[in-house]
């Protein structure tokens, strides 16, 4: 048995490749309790997790001697979805794009209902880039931290266009407590407060990942420079455009029949 510890950059496919495992056997493994219970979302793993690896078992199967025998071996195969949309959220369809995946042909498609961009990946993709509407979108697979931490928070808000601080320090400063005050404009029963309380991460979440399996935070979710001031609750800044290089995707793994 092996204990893995996340680097920067895995997550869960990249892992389960690399031991030669189904992710589901590794996530739904009994001596990884606790870690599902820390992460909800197996897409969503954080730097410093701590990741059992079961051992492998032998399995026997009969066979008549002297015949050739074919079997077949189930893989997973890792879904991309992304859905494209306007300041109001409205889906943006129909909307020609060309997605560009290492180790891929580039896929020129439109978007579907709700803007939704949608394709099979290789588990072993870590980069990509989108051309949508004369923007260049660049792509980190795996990279989307948890909304129980600081980054995650400001990743999610980036991505959905309310510009944040750049994640990285753990911290929080003016320009994320704007960007949390114009999200929580845009919520009927929010309180543009600036503040990162329960009830925004677990509408952010939401929002974002279309998940509703938020943990308790995992560090303080404060914002060093306090509470945006009245009247400069701010708005959707250019989060999603080419100058957001830390623009952070995850992606759901499905078994391949």
């Amino acid at each position: 048995m092996v204990v893995h510890k996340v680097q920067c950059g895995e997550c869960l496919a990249t892992i389960a490749r690399q031991y030669h495992f189904p992710w589901q056997t590794i996530y739904q493994a009994q001596e990884n309790e606790a870690f599902r219970k820390k992460r909800p979302n197996p897409n969503v793993i954080y730097e410093g997790d701590e990741i059992v690896i079961p051992d492998k078992r032998l399995k026997e199967e009969s066979a008549v001697t002297e015949k050739r025998h074919l079997y077949k071996l189930k893989s997973s195969v890792w879904m991309f979805r992304l859905e494209m949309r306007d300041e109001t959220f409205k889906g943006l369809e129909g909307i020609p794009y060309e997605l560009r995946i290492e180790g891929m042909d580039p896929i020129r498609k439109r978007t579907g209902k709700n803007g939704l961009i949608e394709t099979r990946i290789l588990a072993e993709a870590s980069s990509g880039a989108l051309l949508f509407q004369g923007e260049k979108f660049q792509l980190n697979f795996g990279g989307l931290d948890p909304v129980t931490r600081m980054s995650g928070v400001q990743q999610r808000l980036s991505n959905l266009g309310f510009k944040a601080d750049p994640p990285g320090n753990g911290a929080a400063g003016s320009q994320t407590c704007k960007a949390i005050a114009a999200f929580q404009s845009t919520q009927k029963d929010l309180k543009p407060t600036g503040k990162i309380d329960s009830d925004t991460r677990k509408r952010l979440l939401e929002v974002h990942d279309n998940d509703k399996r938020v943990c308790d935070a995992e560090e303080p979710m404060t914002c060093t420079a306090g509470e945006a001031p009245a009247g400069d609750r701010g708005s959707p800044g250019p989060g999603g455009k080419s100058d957001l290089s830390y623009l952070d995707f995850g992606f759901e793994a499905i078994e391949d029949e």
